[in-house]
């Protein structure tokens, strides 16, 4: 007997098709989870640590033994040093400036950007690390490297929200300007830092309690008449108590 394959009573065959993904590593959205620059630096300066510690070279893995034996032989961890934590900073400011290089993917503030600042008015340059810096005039200047030629960051990001909180703490919370200051004075050049500053200083916390605005008792102007009487008749009182006691006449 023949079944037709098209009979209804047959059972089809069913094929289910599965695709597996895989999650890119990206380093600006491991940084979104960290609230303080310093320890984004930190975190960054151990990877660095692990990555010379399985790189092929001989000079990395003579650093890493170094340290690693110091470990051995005190017991202890032993931190990464200010040297690891310039590299990891350089690191950040490279990957700052390739987004800035690459554009935004949003084209809102891509077209805002354009329209508000220029970067080709700001002489600049890729240094030998391939970061995107800012020359000009202070060149001549009797400062460091890093003063003399900021890396450019872009106006929004979390890592210029750190640095900003970072460099307000560091100033003690005393304003826009000495943030500014600062945040040049540190190496970065914010486009549009004016208002990015100002935008986090009216956002701070600590700020808008010792600026905040002196408040008032609720009902302060609509006092009782009962009440006005009564502050009247003790002023009245503490004066003629005051004129008897001198001795004068009323």
């Amino acid at each position: 007997m023949c079944i037709s394959p098209d009979d209804p009573e047959v059972k089809k065959n069913i094929s289910a098709i599965t695709t597996q993904t895989r999650e890119c590593f990206s380093l600006p959205d491991r940084l979104k989870y960290f609230s303080s620059w310093h320890k984004a630096k930190r975190a960054v300066a151990v990877c660095l640590s692990l990555q010379r510690k399985y790189r092929t070279g001989s000079e990395g893995r003579d650093m890493v033994k170094t340290k690693e034996s110091k470990q051995r032989k005190t017991g202890q961890y032993i931190p990464v040093n200010t040297e690891e934590l310039q590299d990891a900073e350089t690191e950040i400011r490279l990957l700052c400036s390739n987004n800035l290089q690459h554009g935004s993917h949003d084209r809102t503030s891509a077209r805002v950007m354009r329209k508000t600042c220029n970067l080709s008015t700001l002489d600049l340059f890729l240094d030998e690390n391939g970061v995107l810096r800012v020359g000009g005039r202070l060149k001549h200047a009797d400062l460091s490297t890093a003063a003399k030629y900021p890396a450019i960051l872009p106006k929004k990001g979390h890592m210029t929200d750190l640095i900003i909180s970072h460099c307000h703490d560091s100033v003690e919370h005393q304003g826009r300007g000495m943030a500014h200051n600062k945040i040049r004075s540190s190496g970065f050049w914010i486009i549009g830092a004016s208002s990015a500053v100002s935008d986090y200083i009216a956002k701070c916390v600590c700020c808008r309690k010792l600026r905040g605005a002196v408040q008032e008792q609720n009902g302060r102007s609509s006092r009782r008449p009962g009440s006005i009487c009564s502050t009247l008749l003790l002023l009245y009182s503490v004066i003629l108590w005051t004129l008897v006691r001198e001795g004068g006449t009323w």
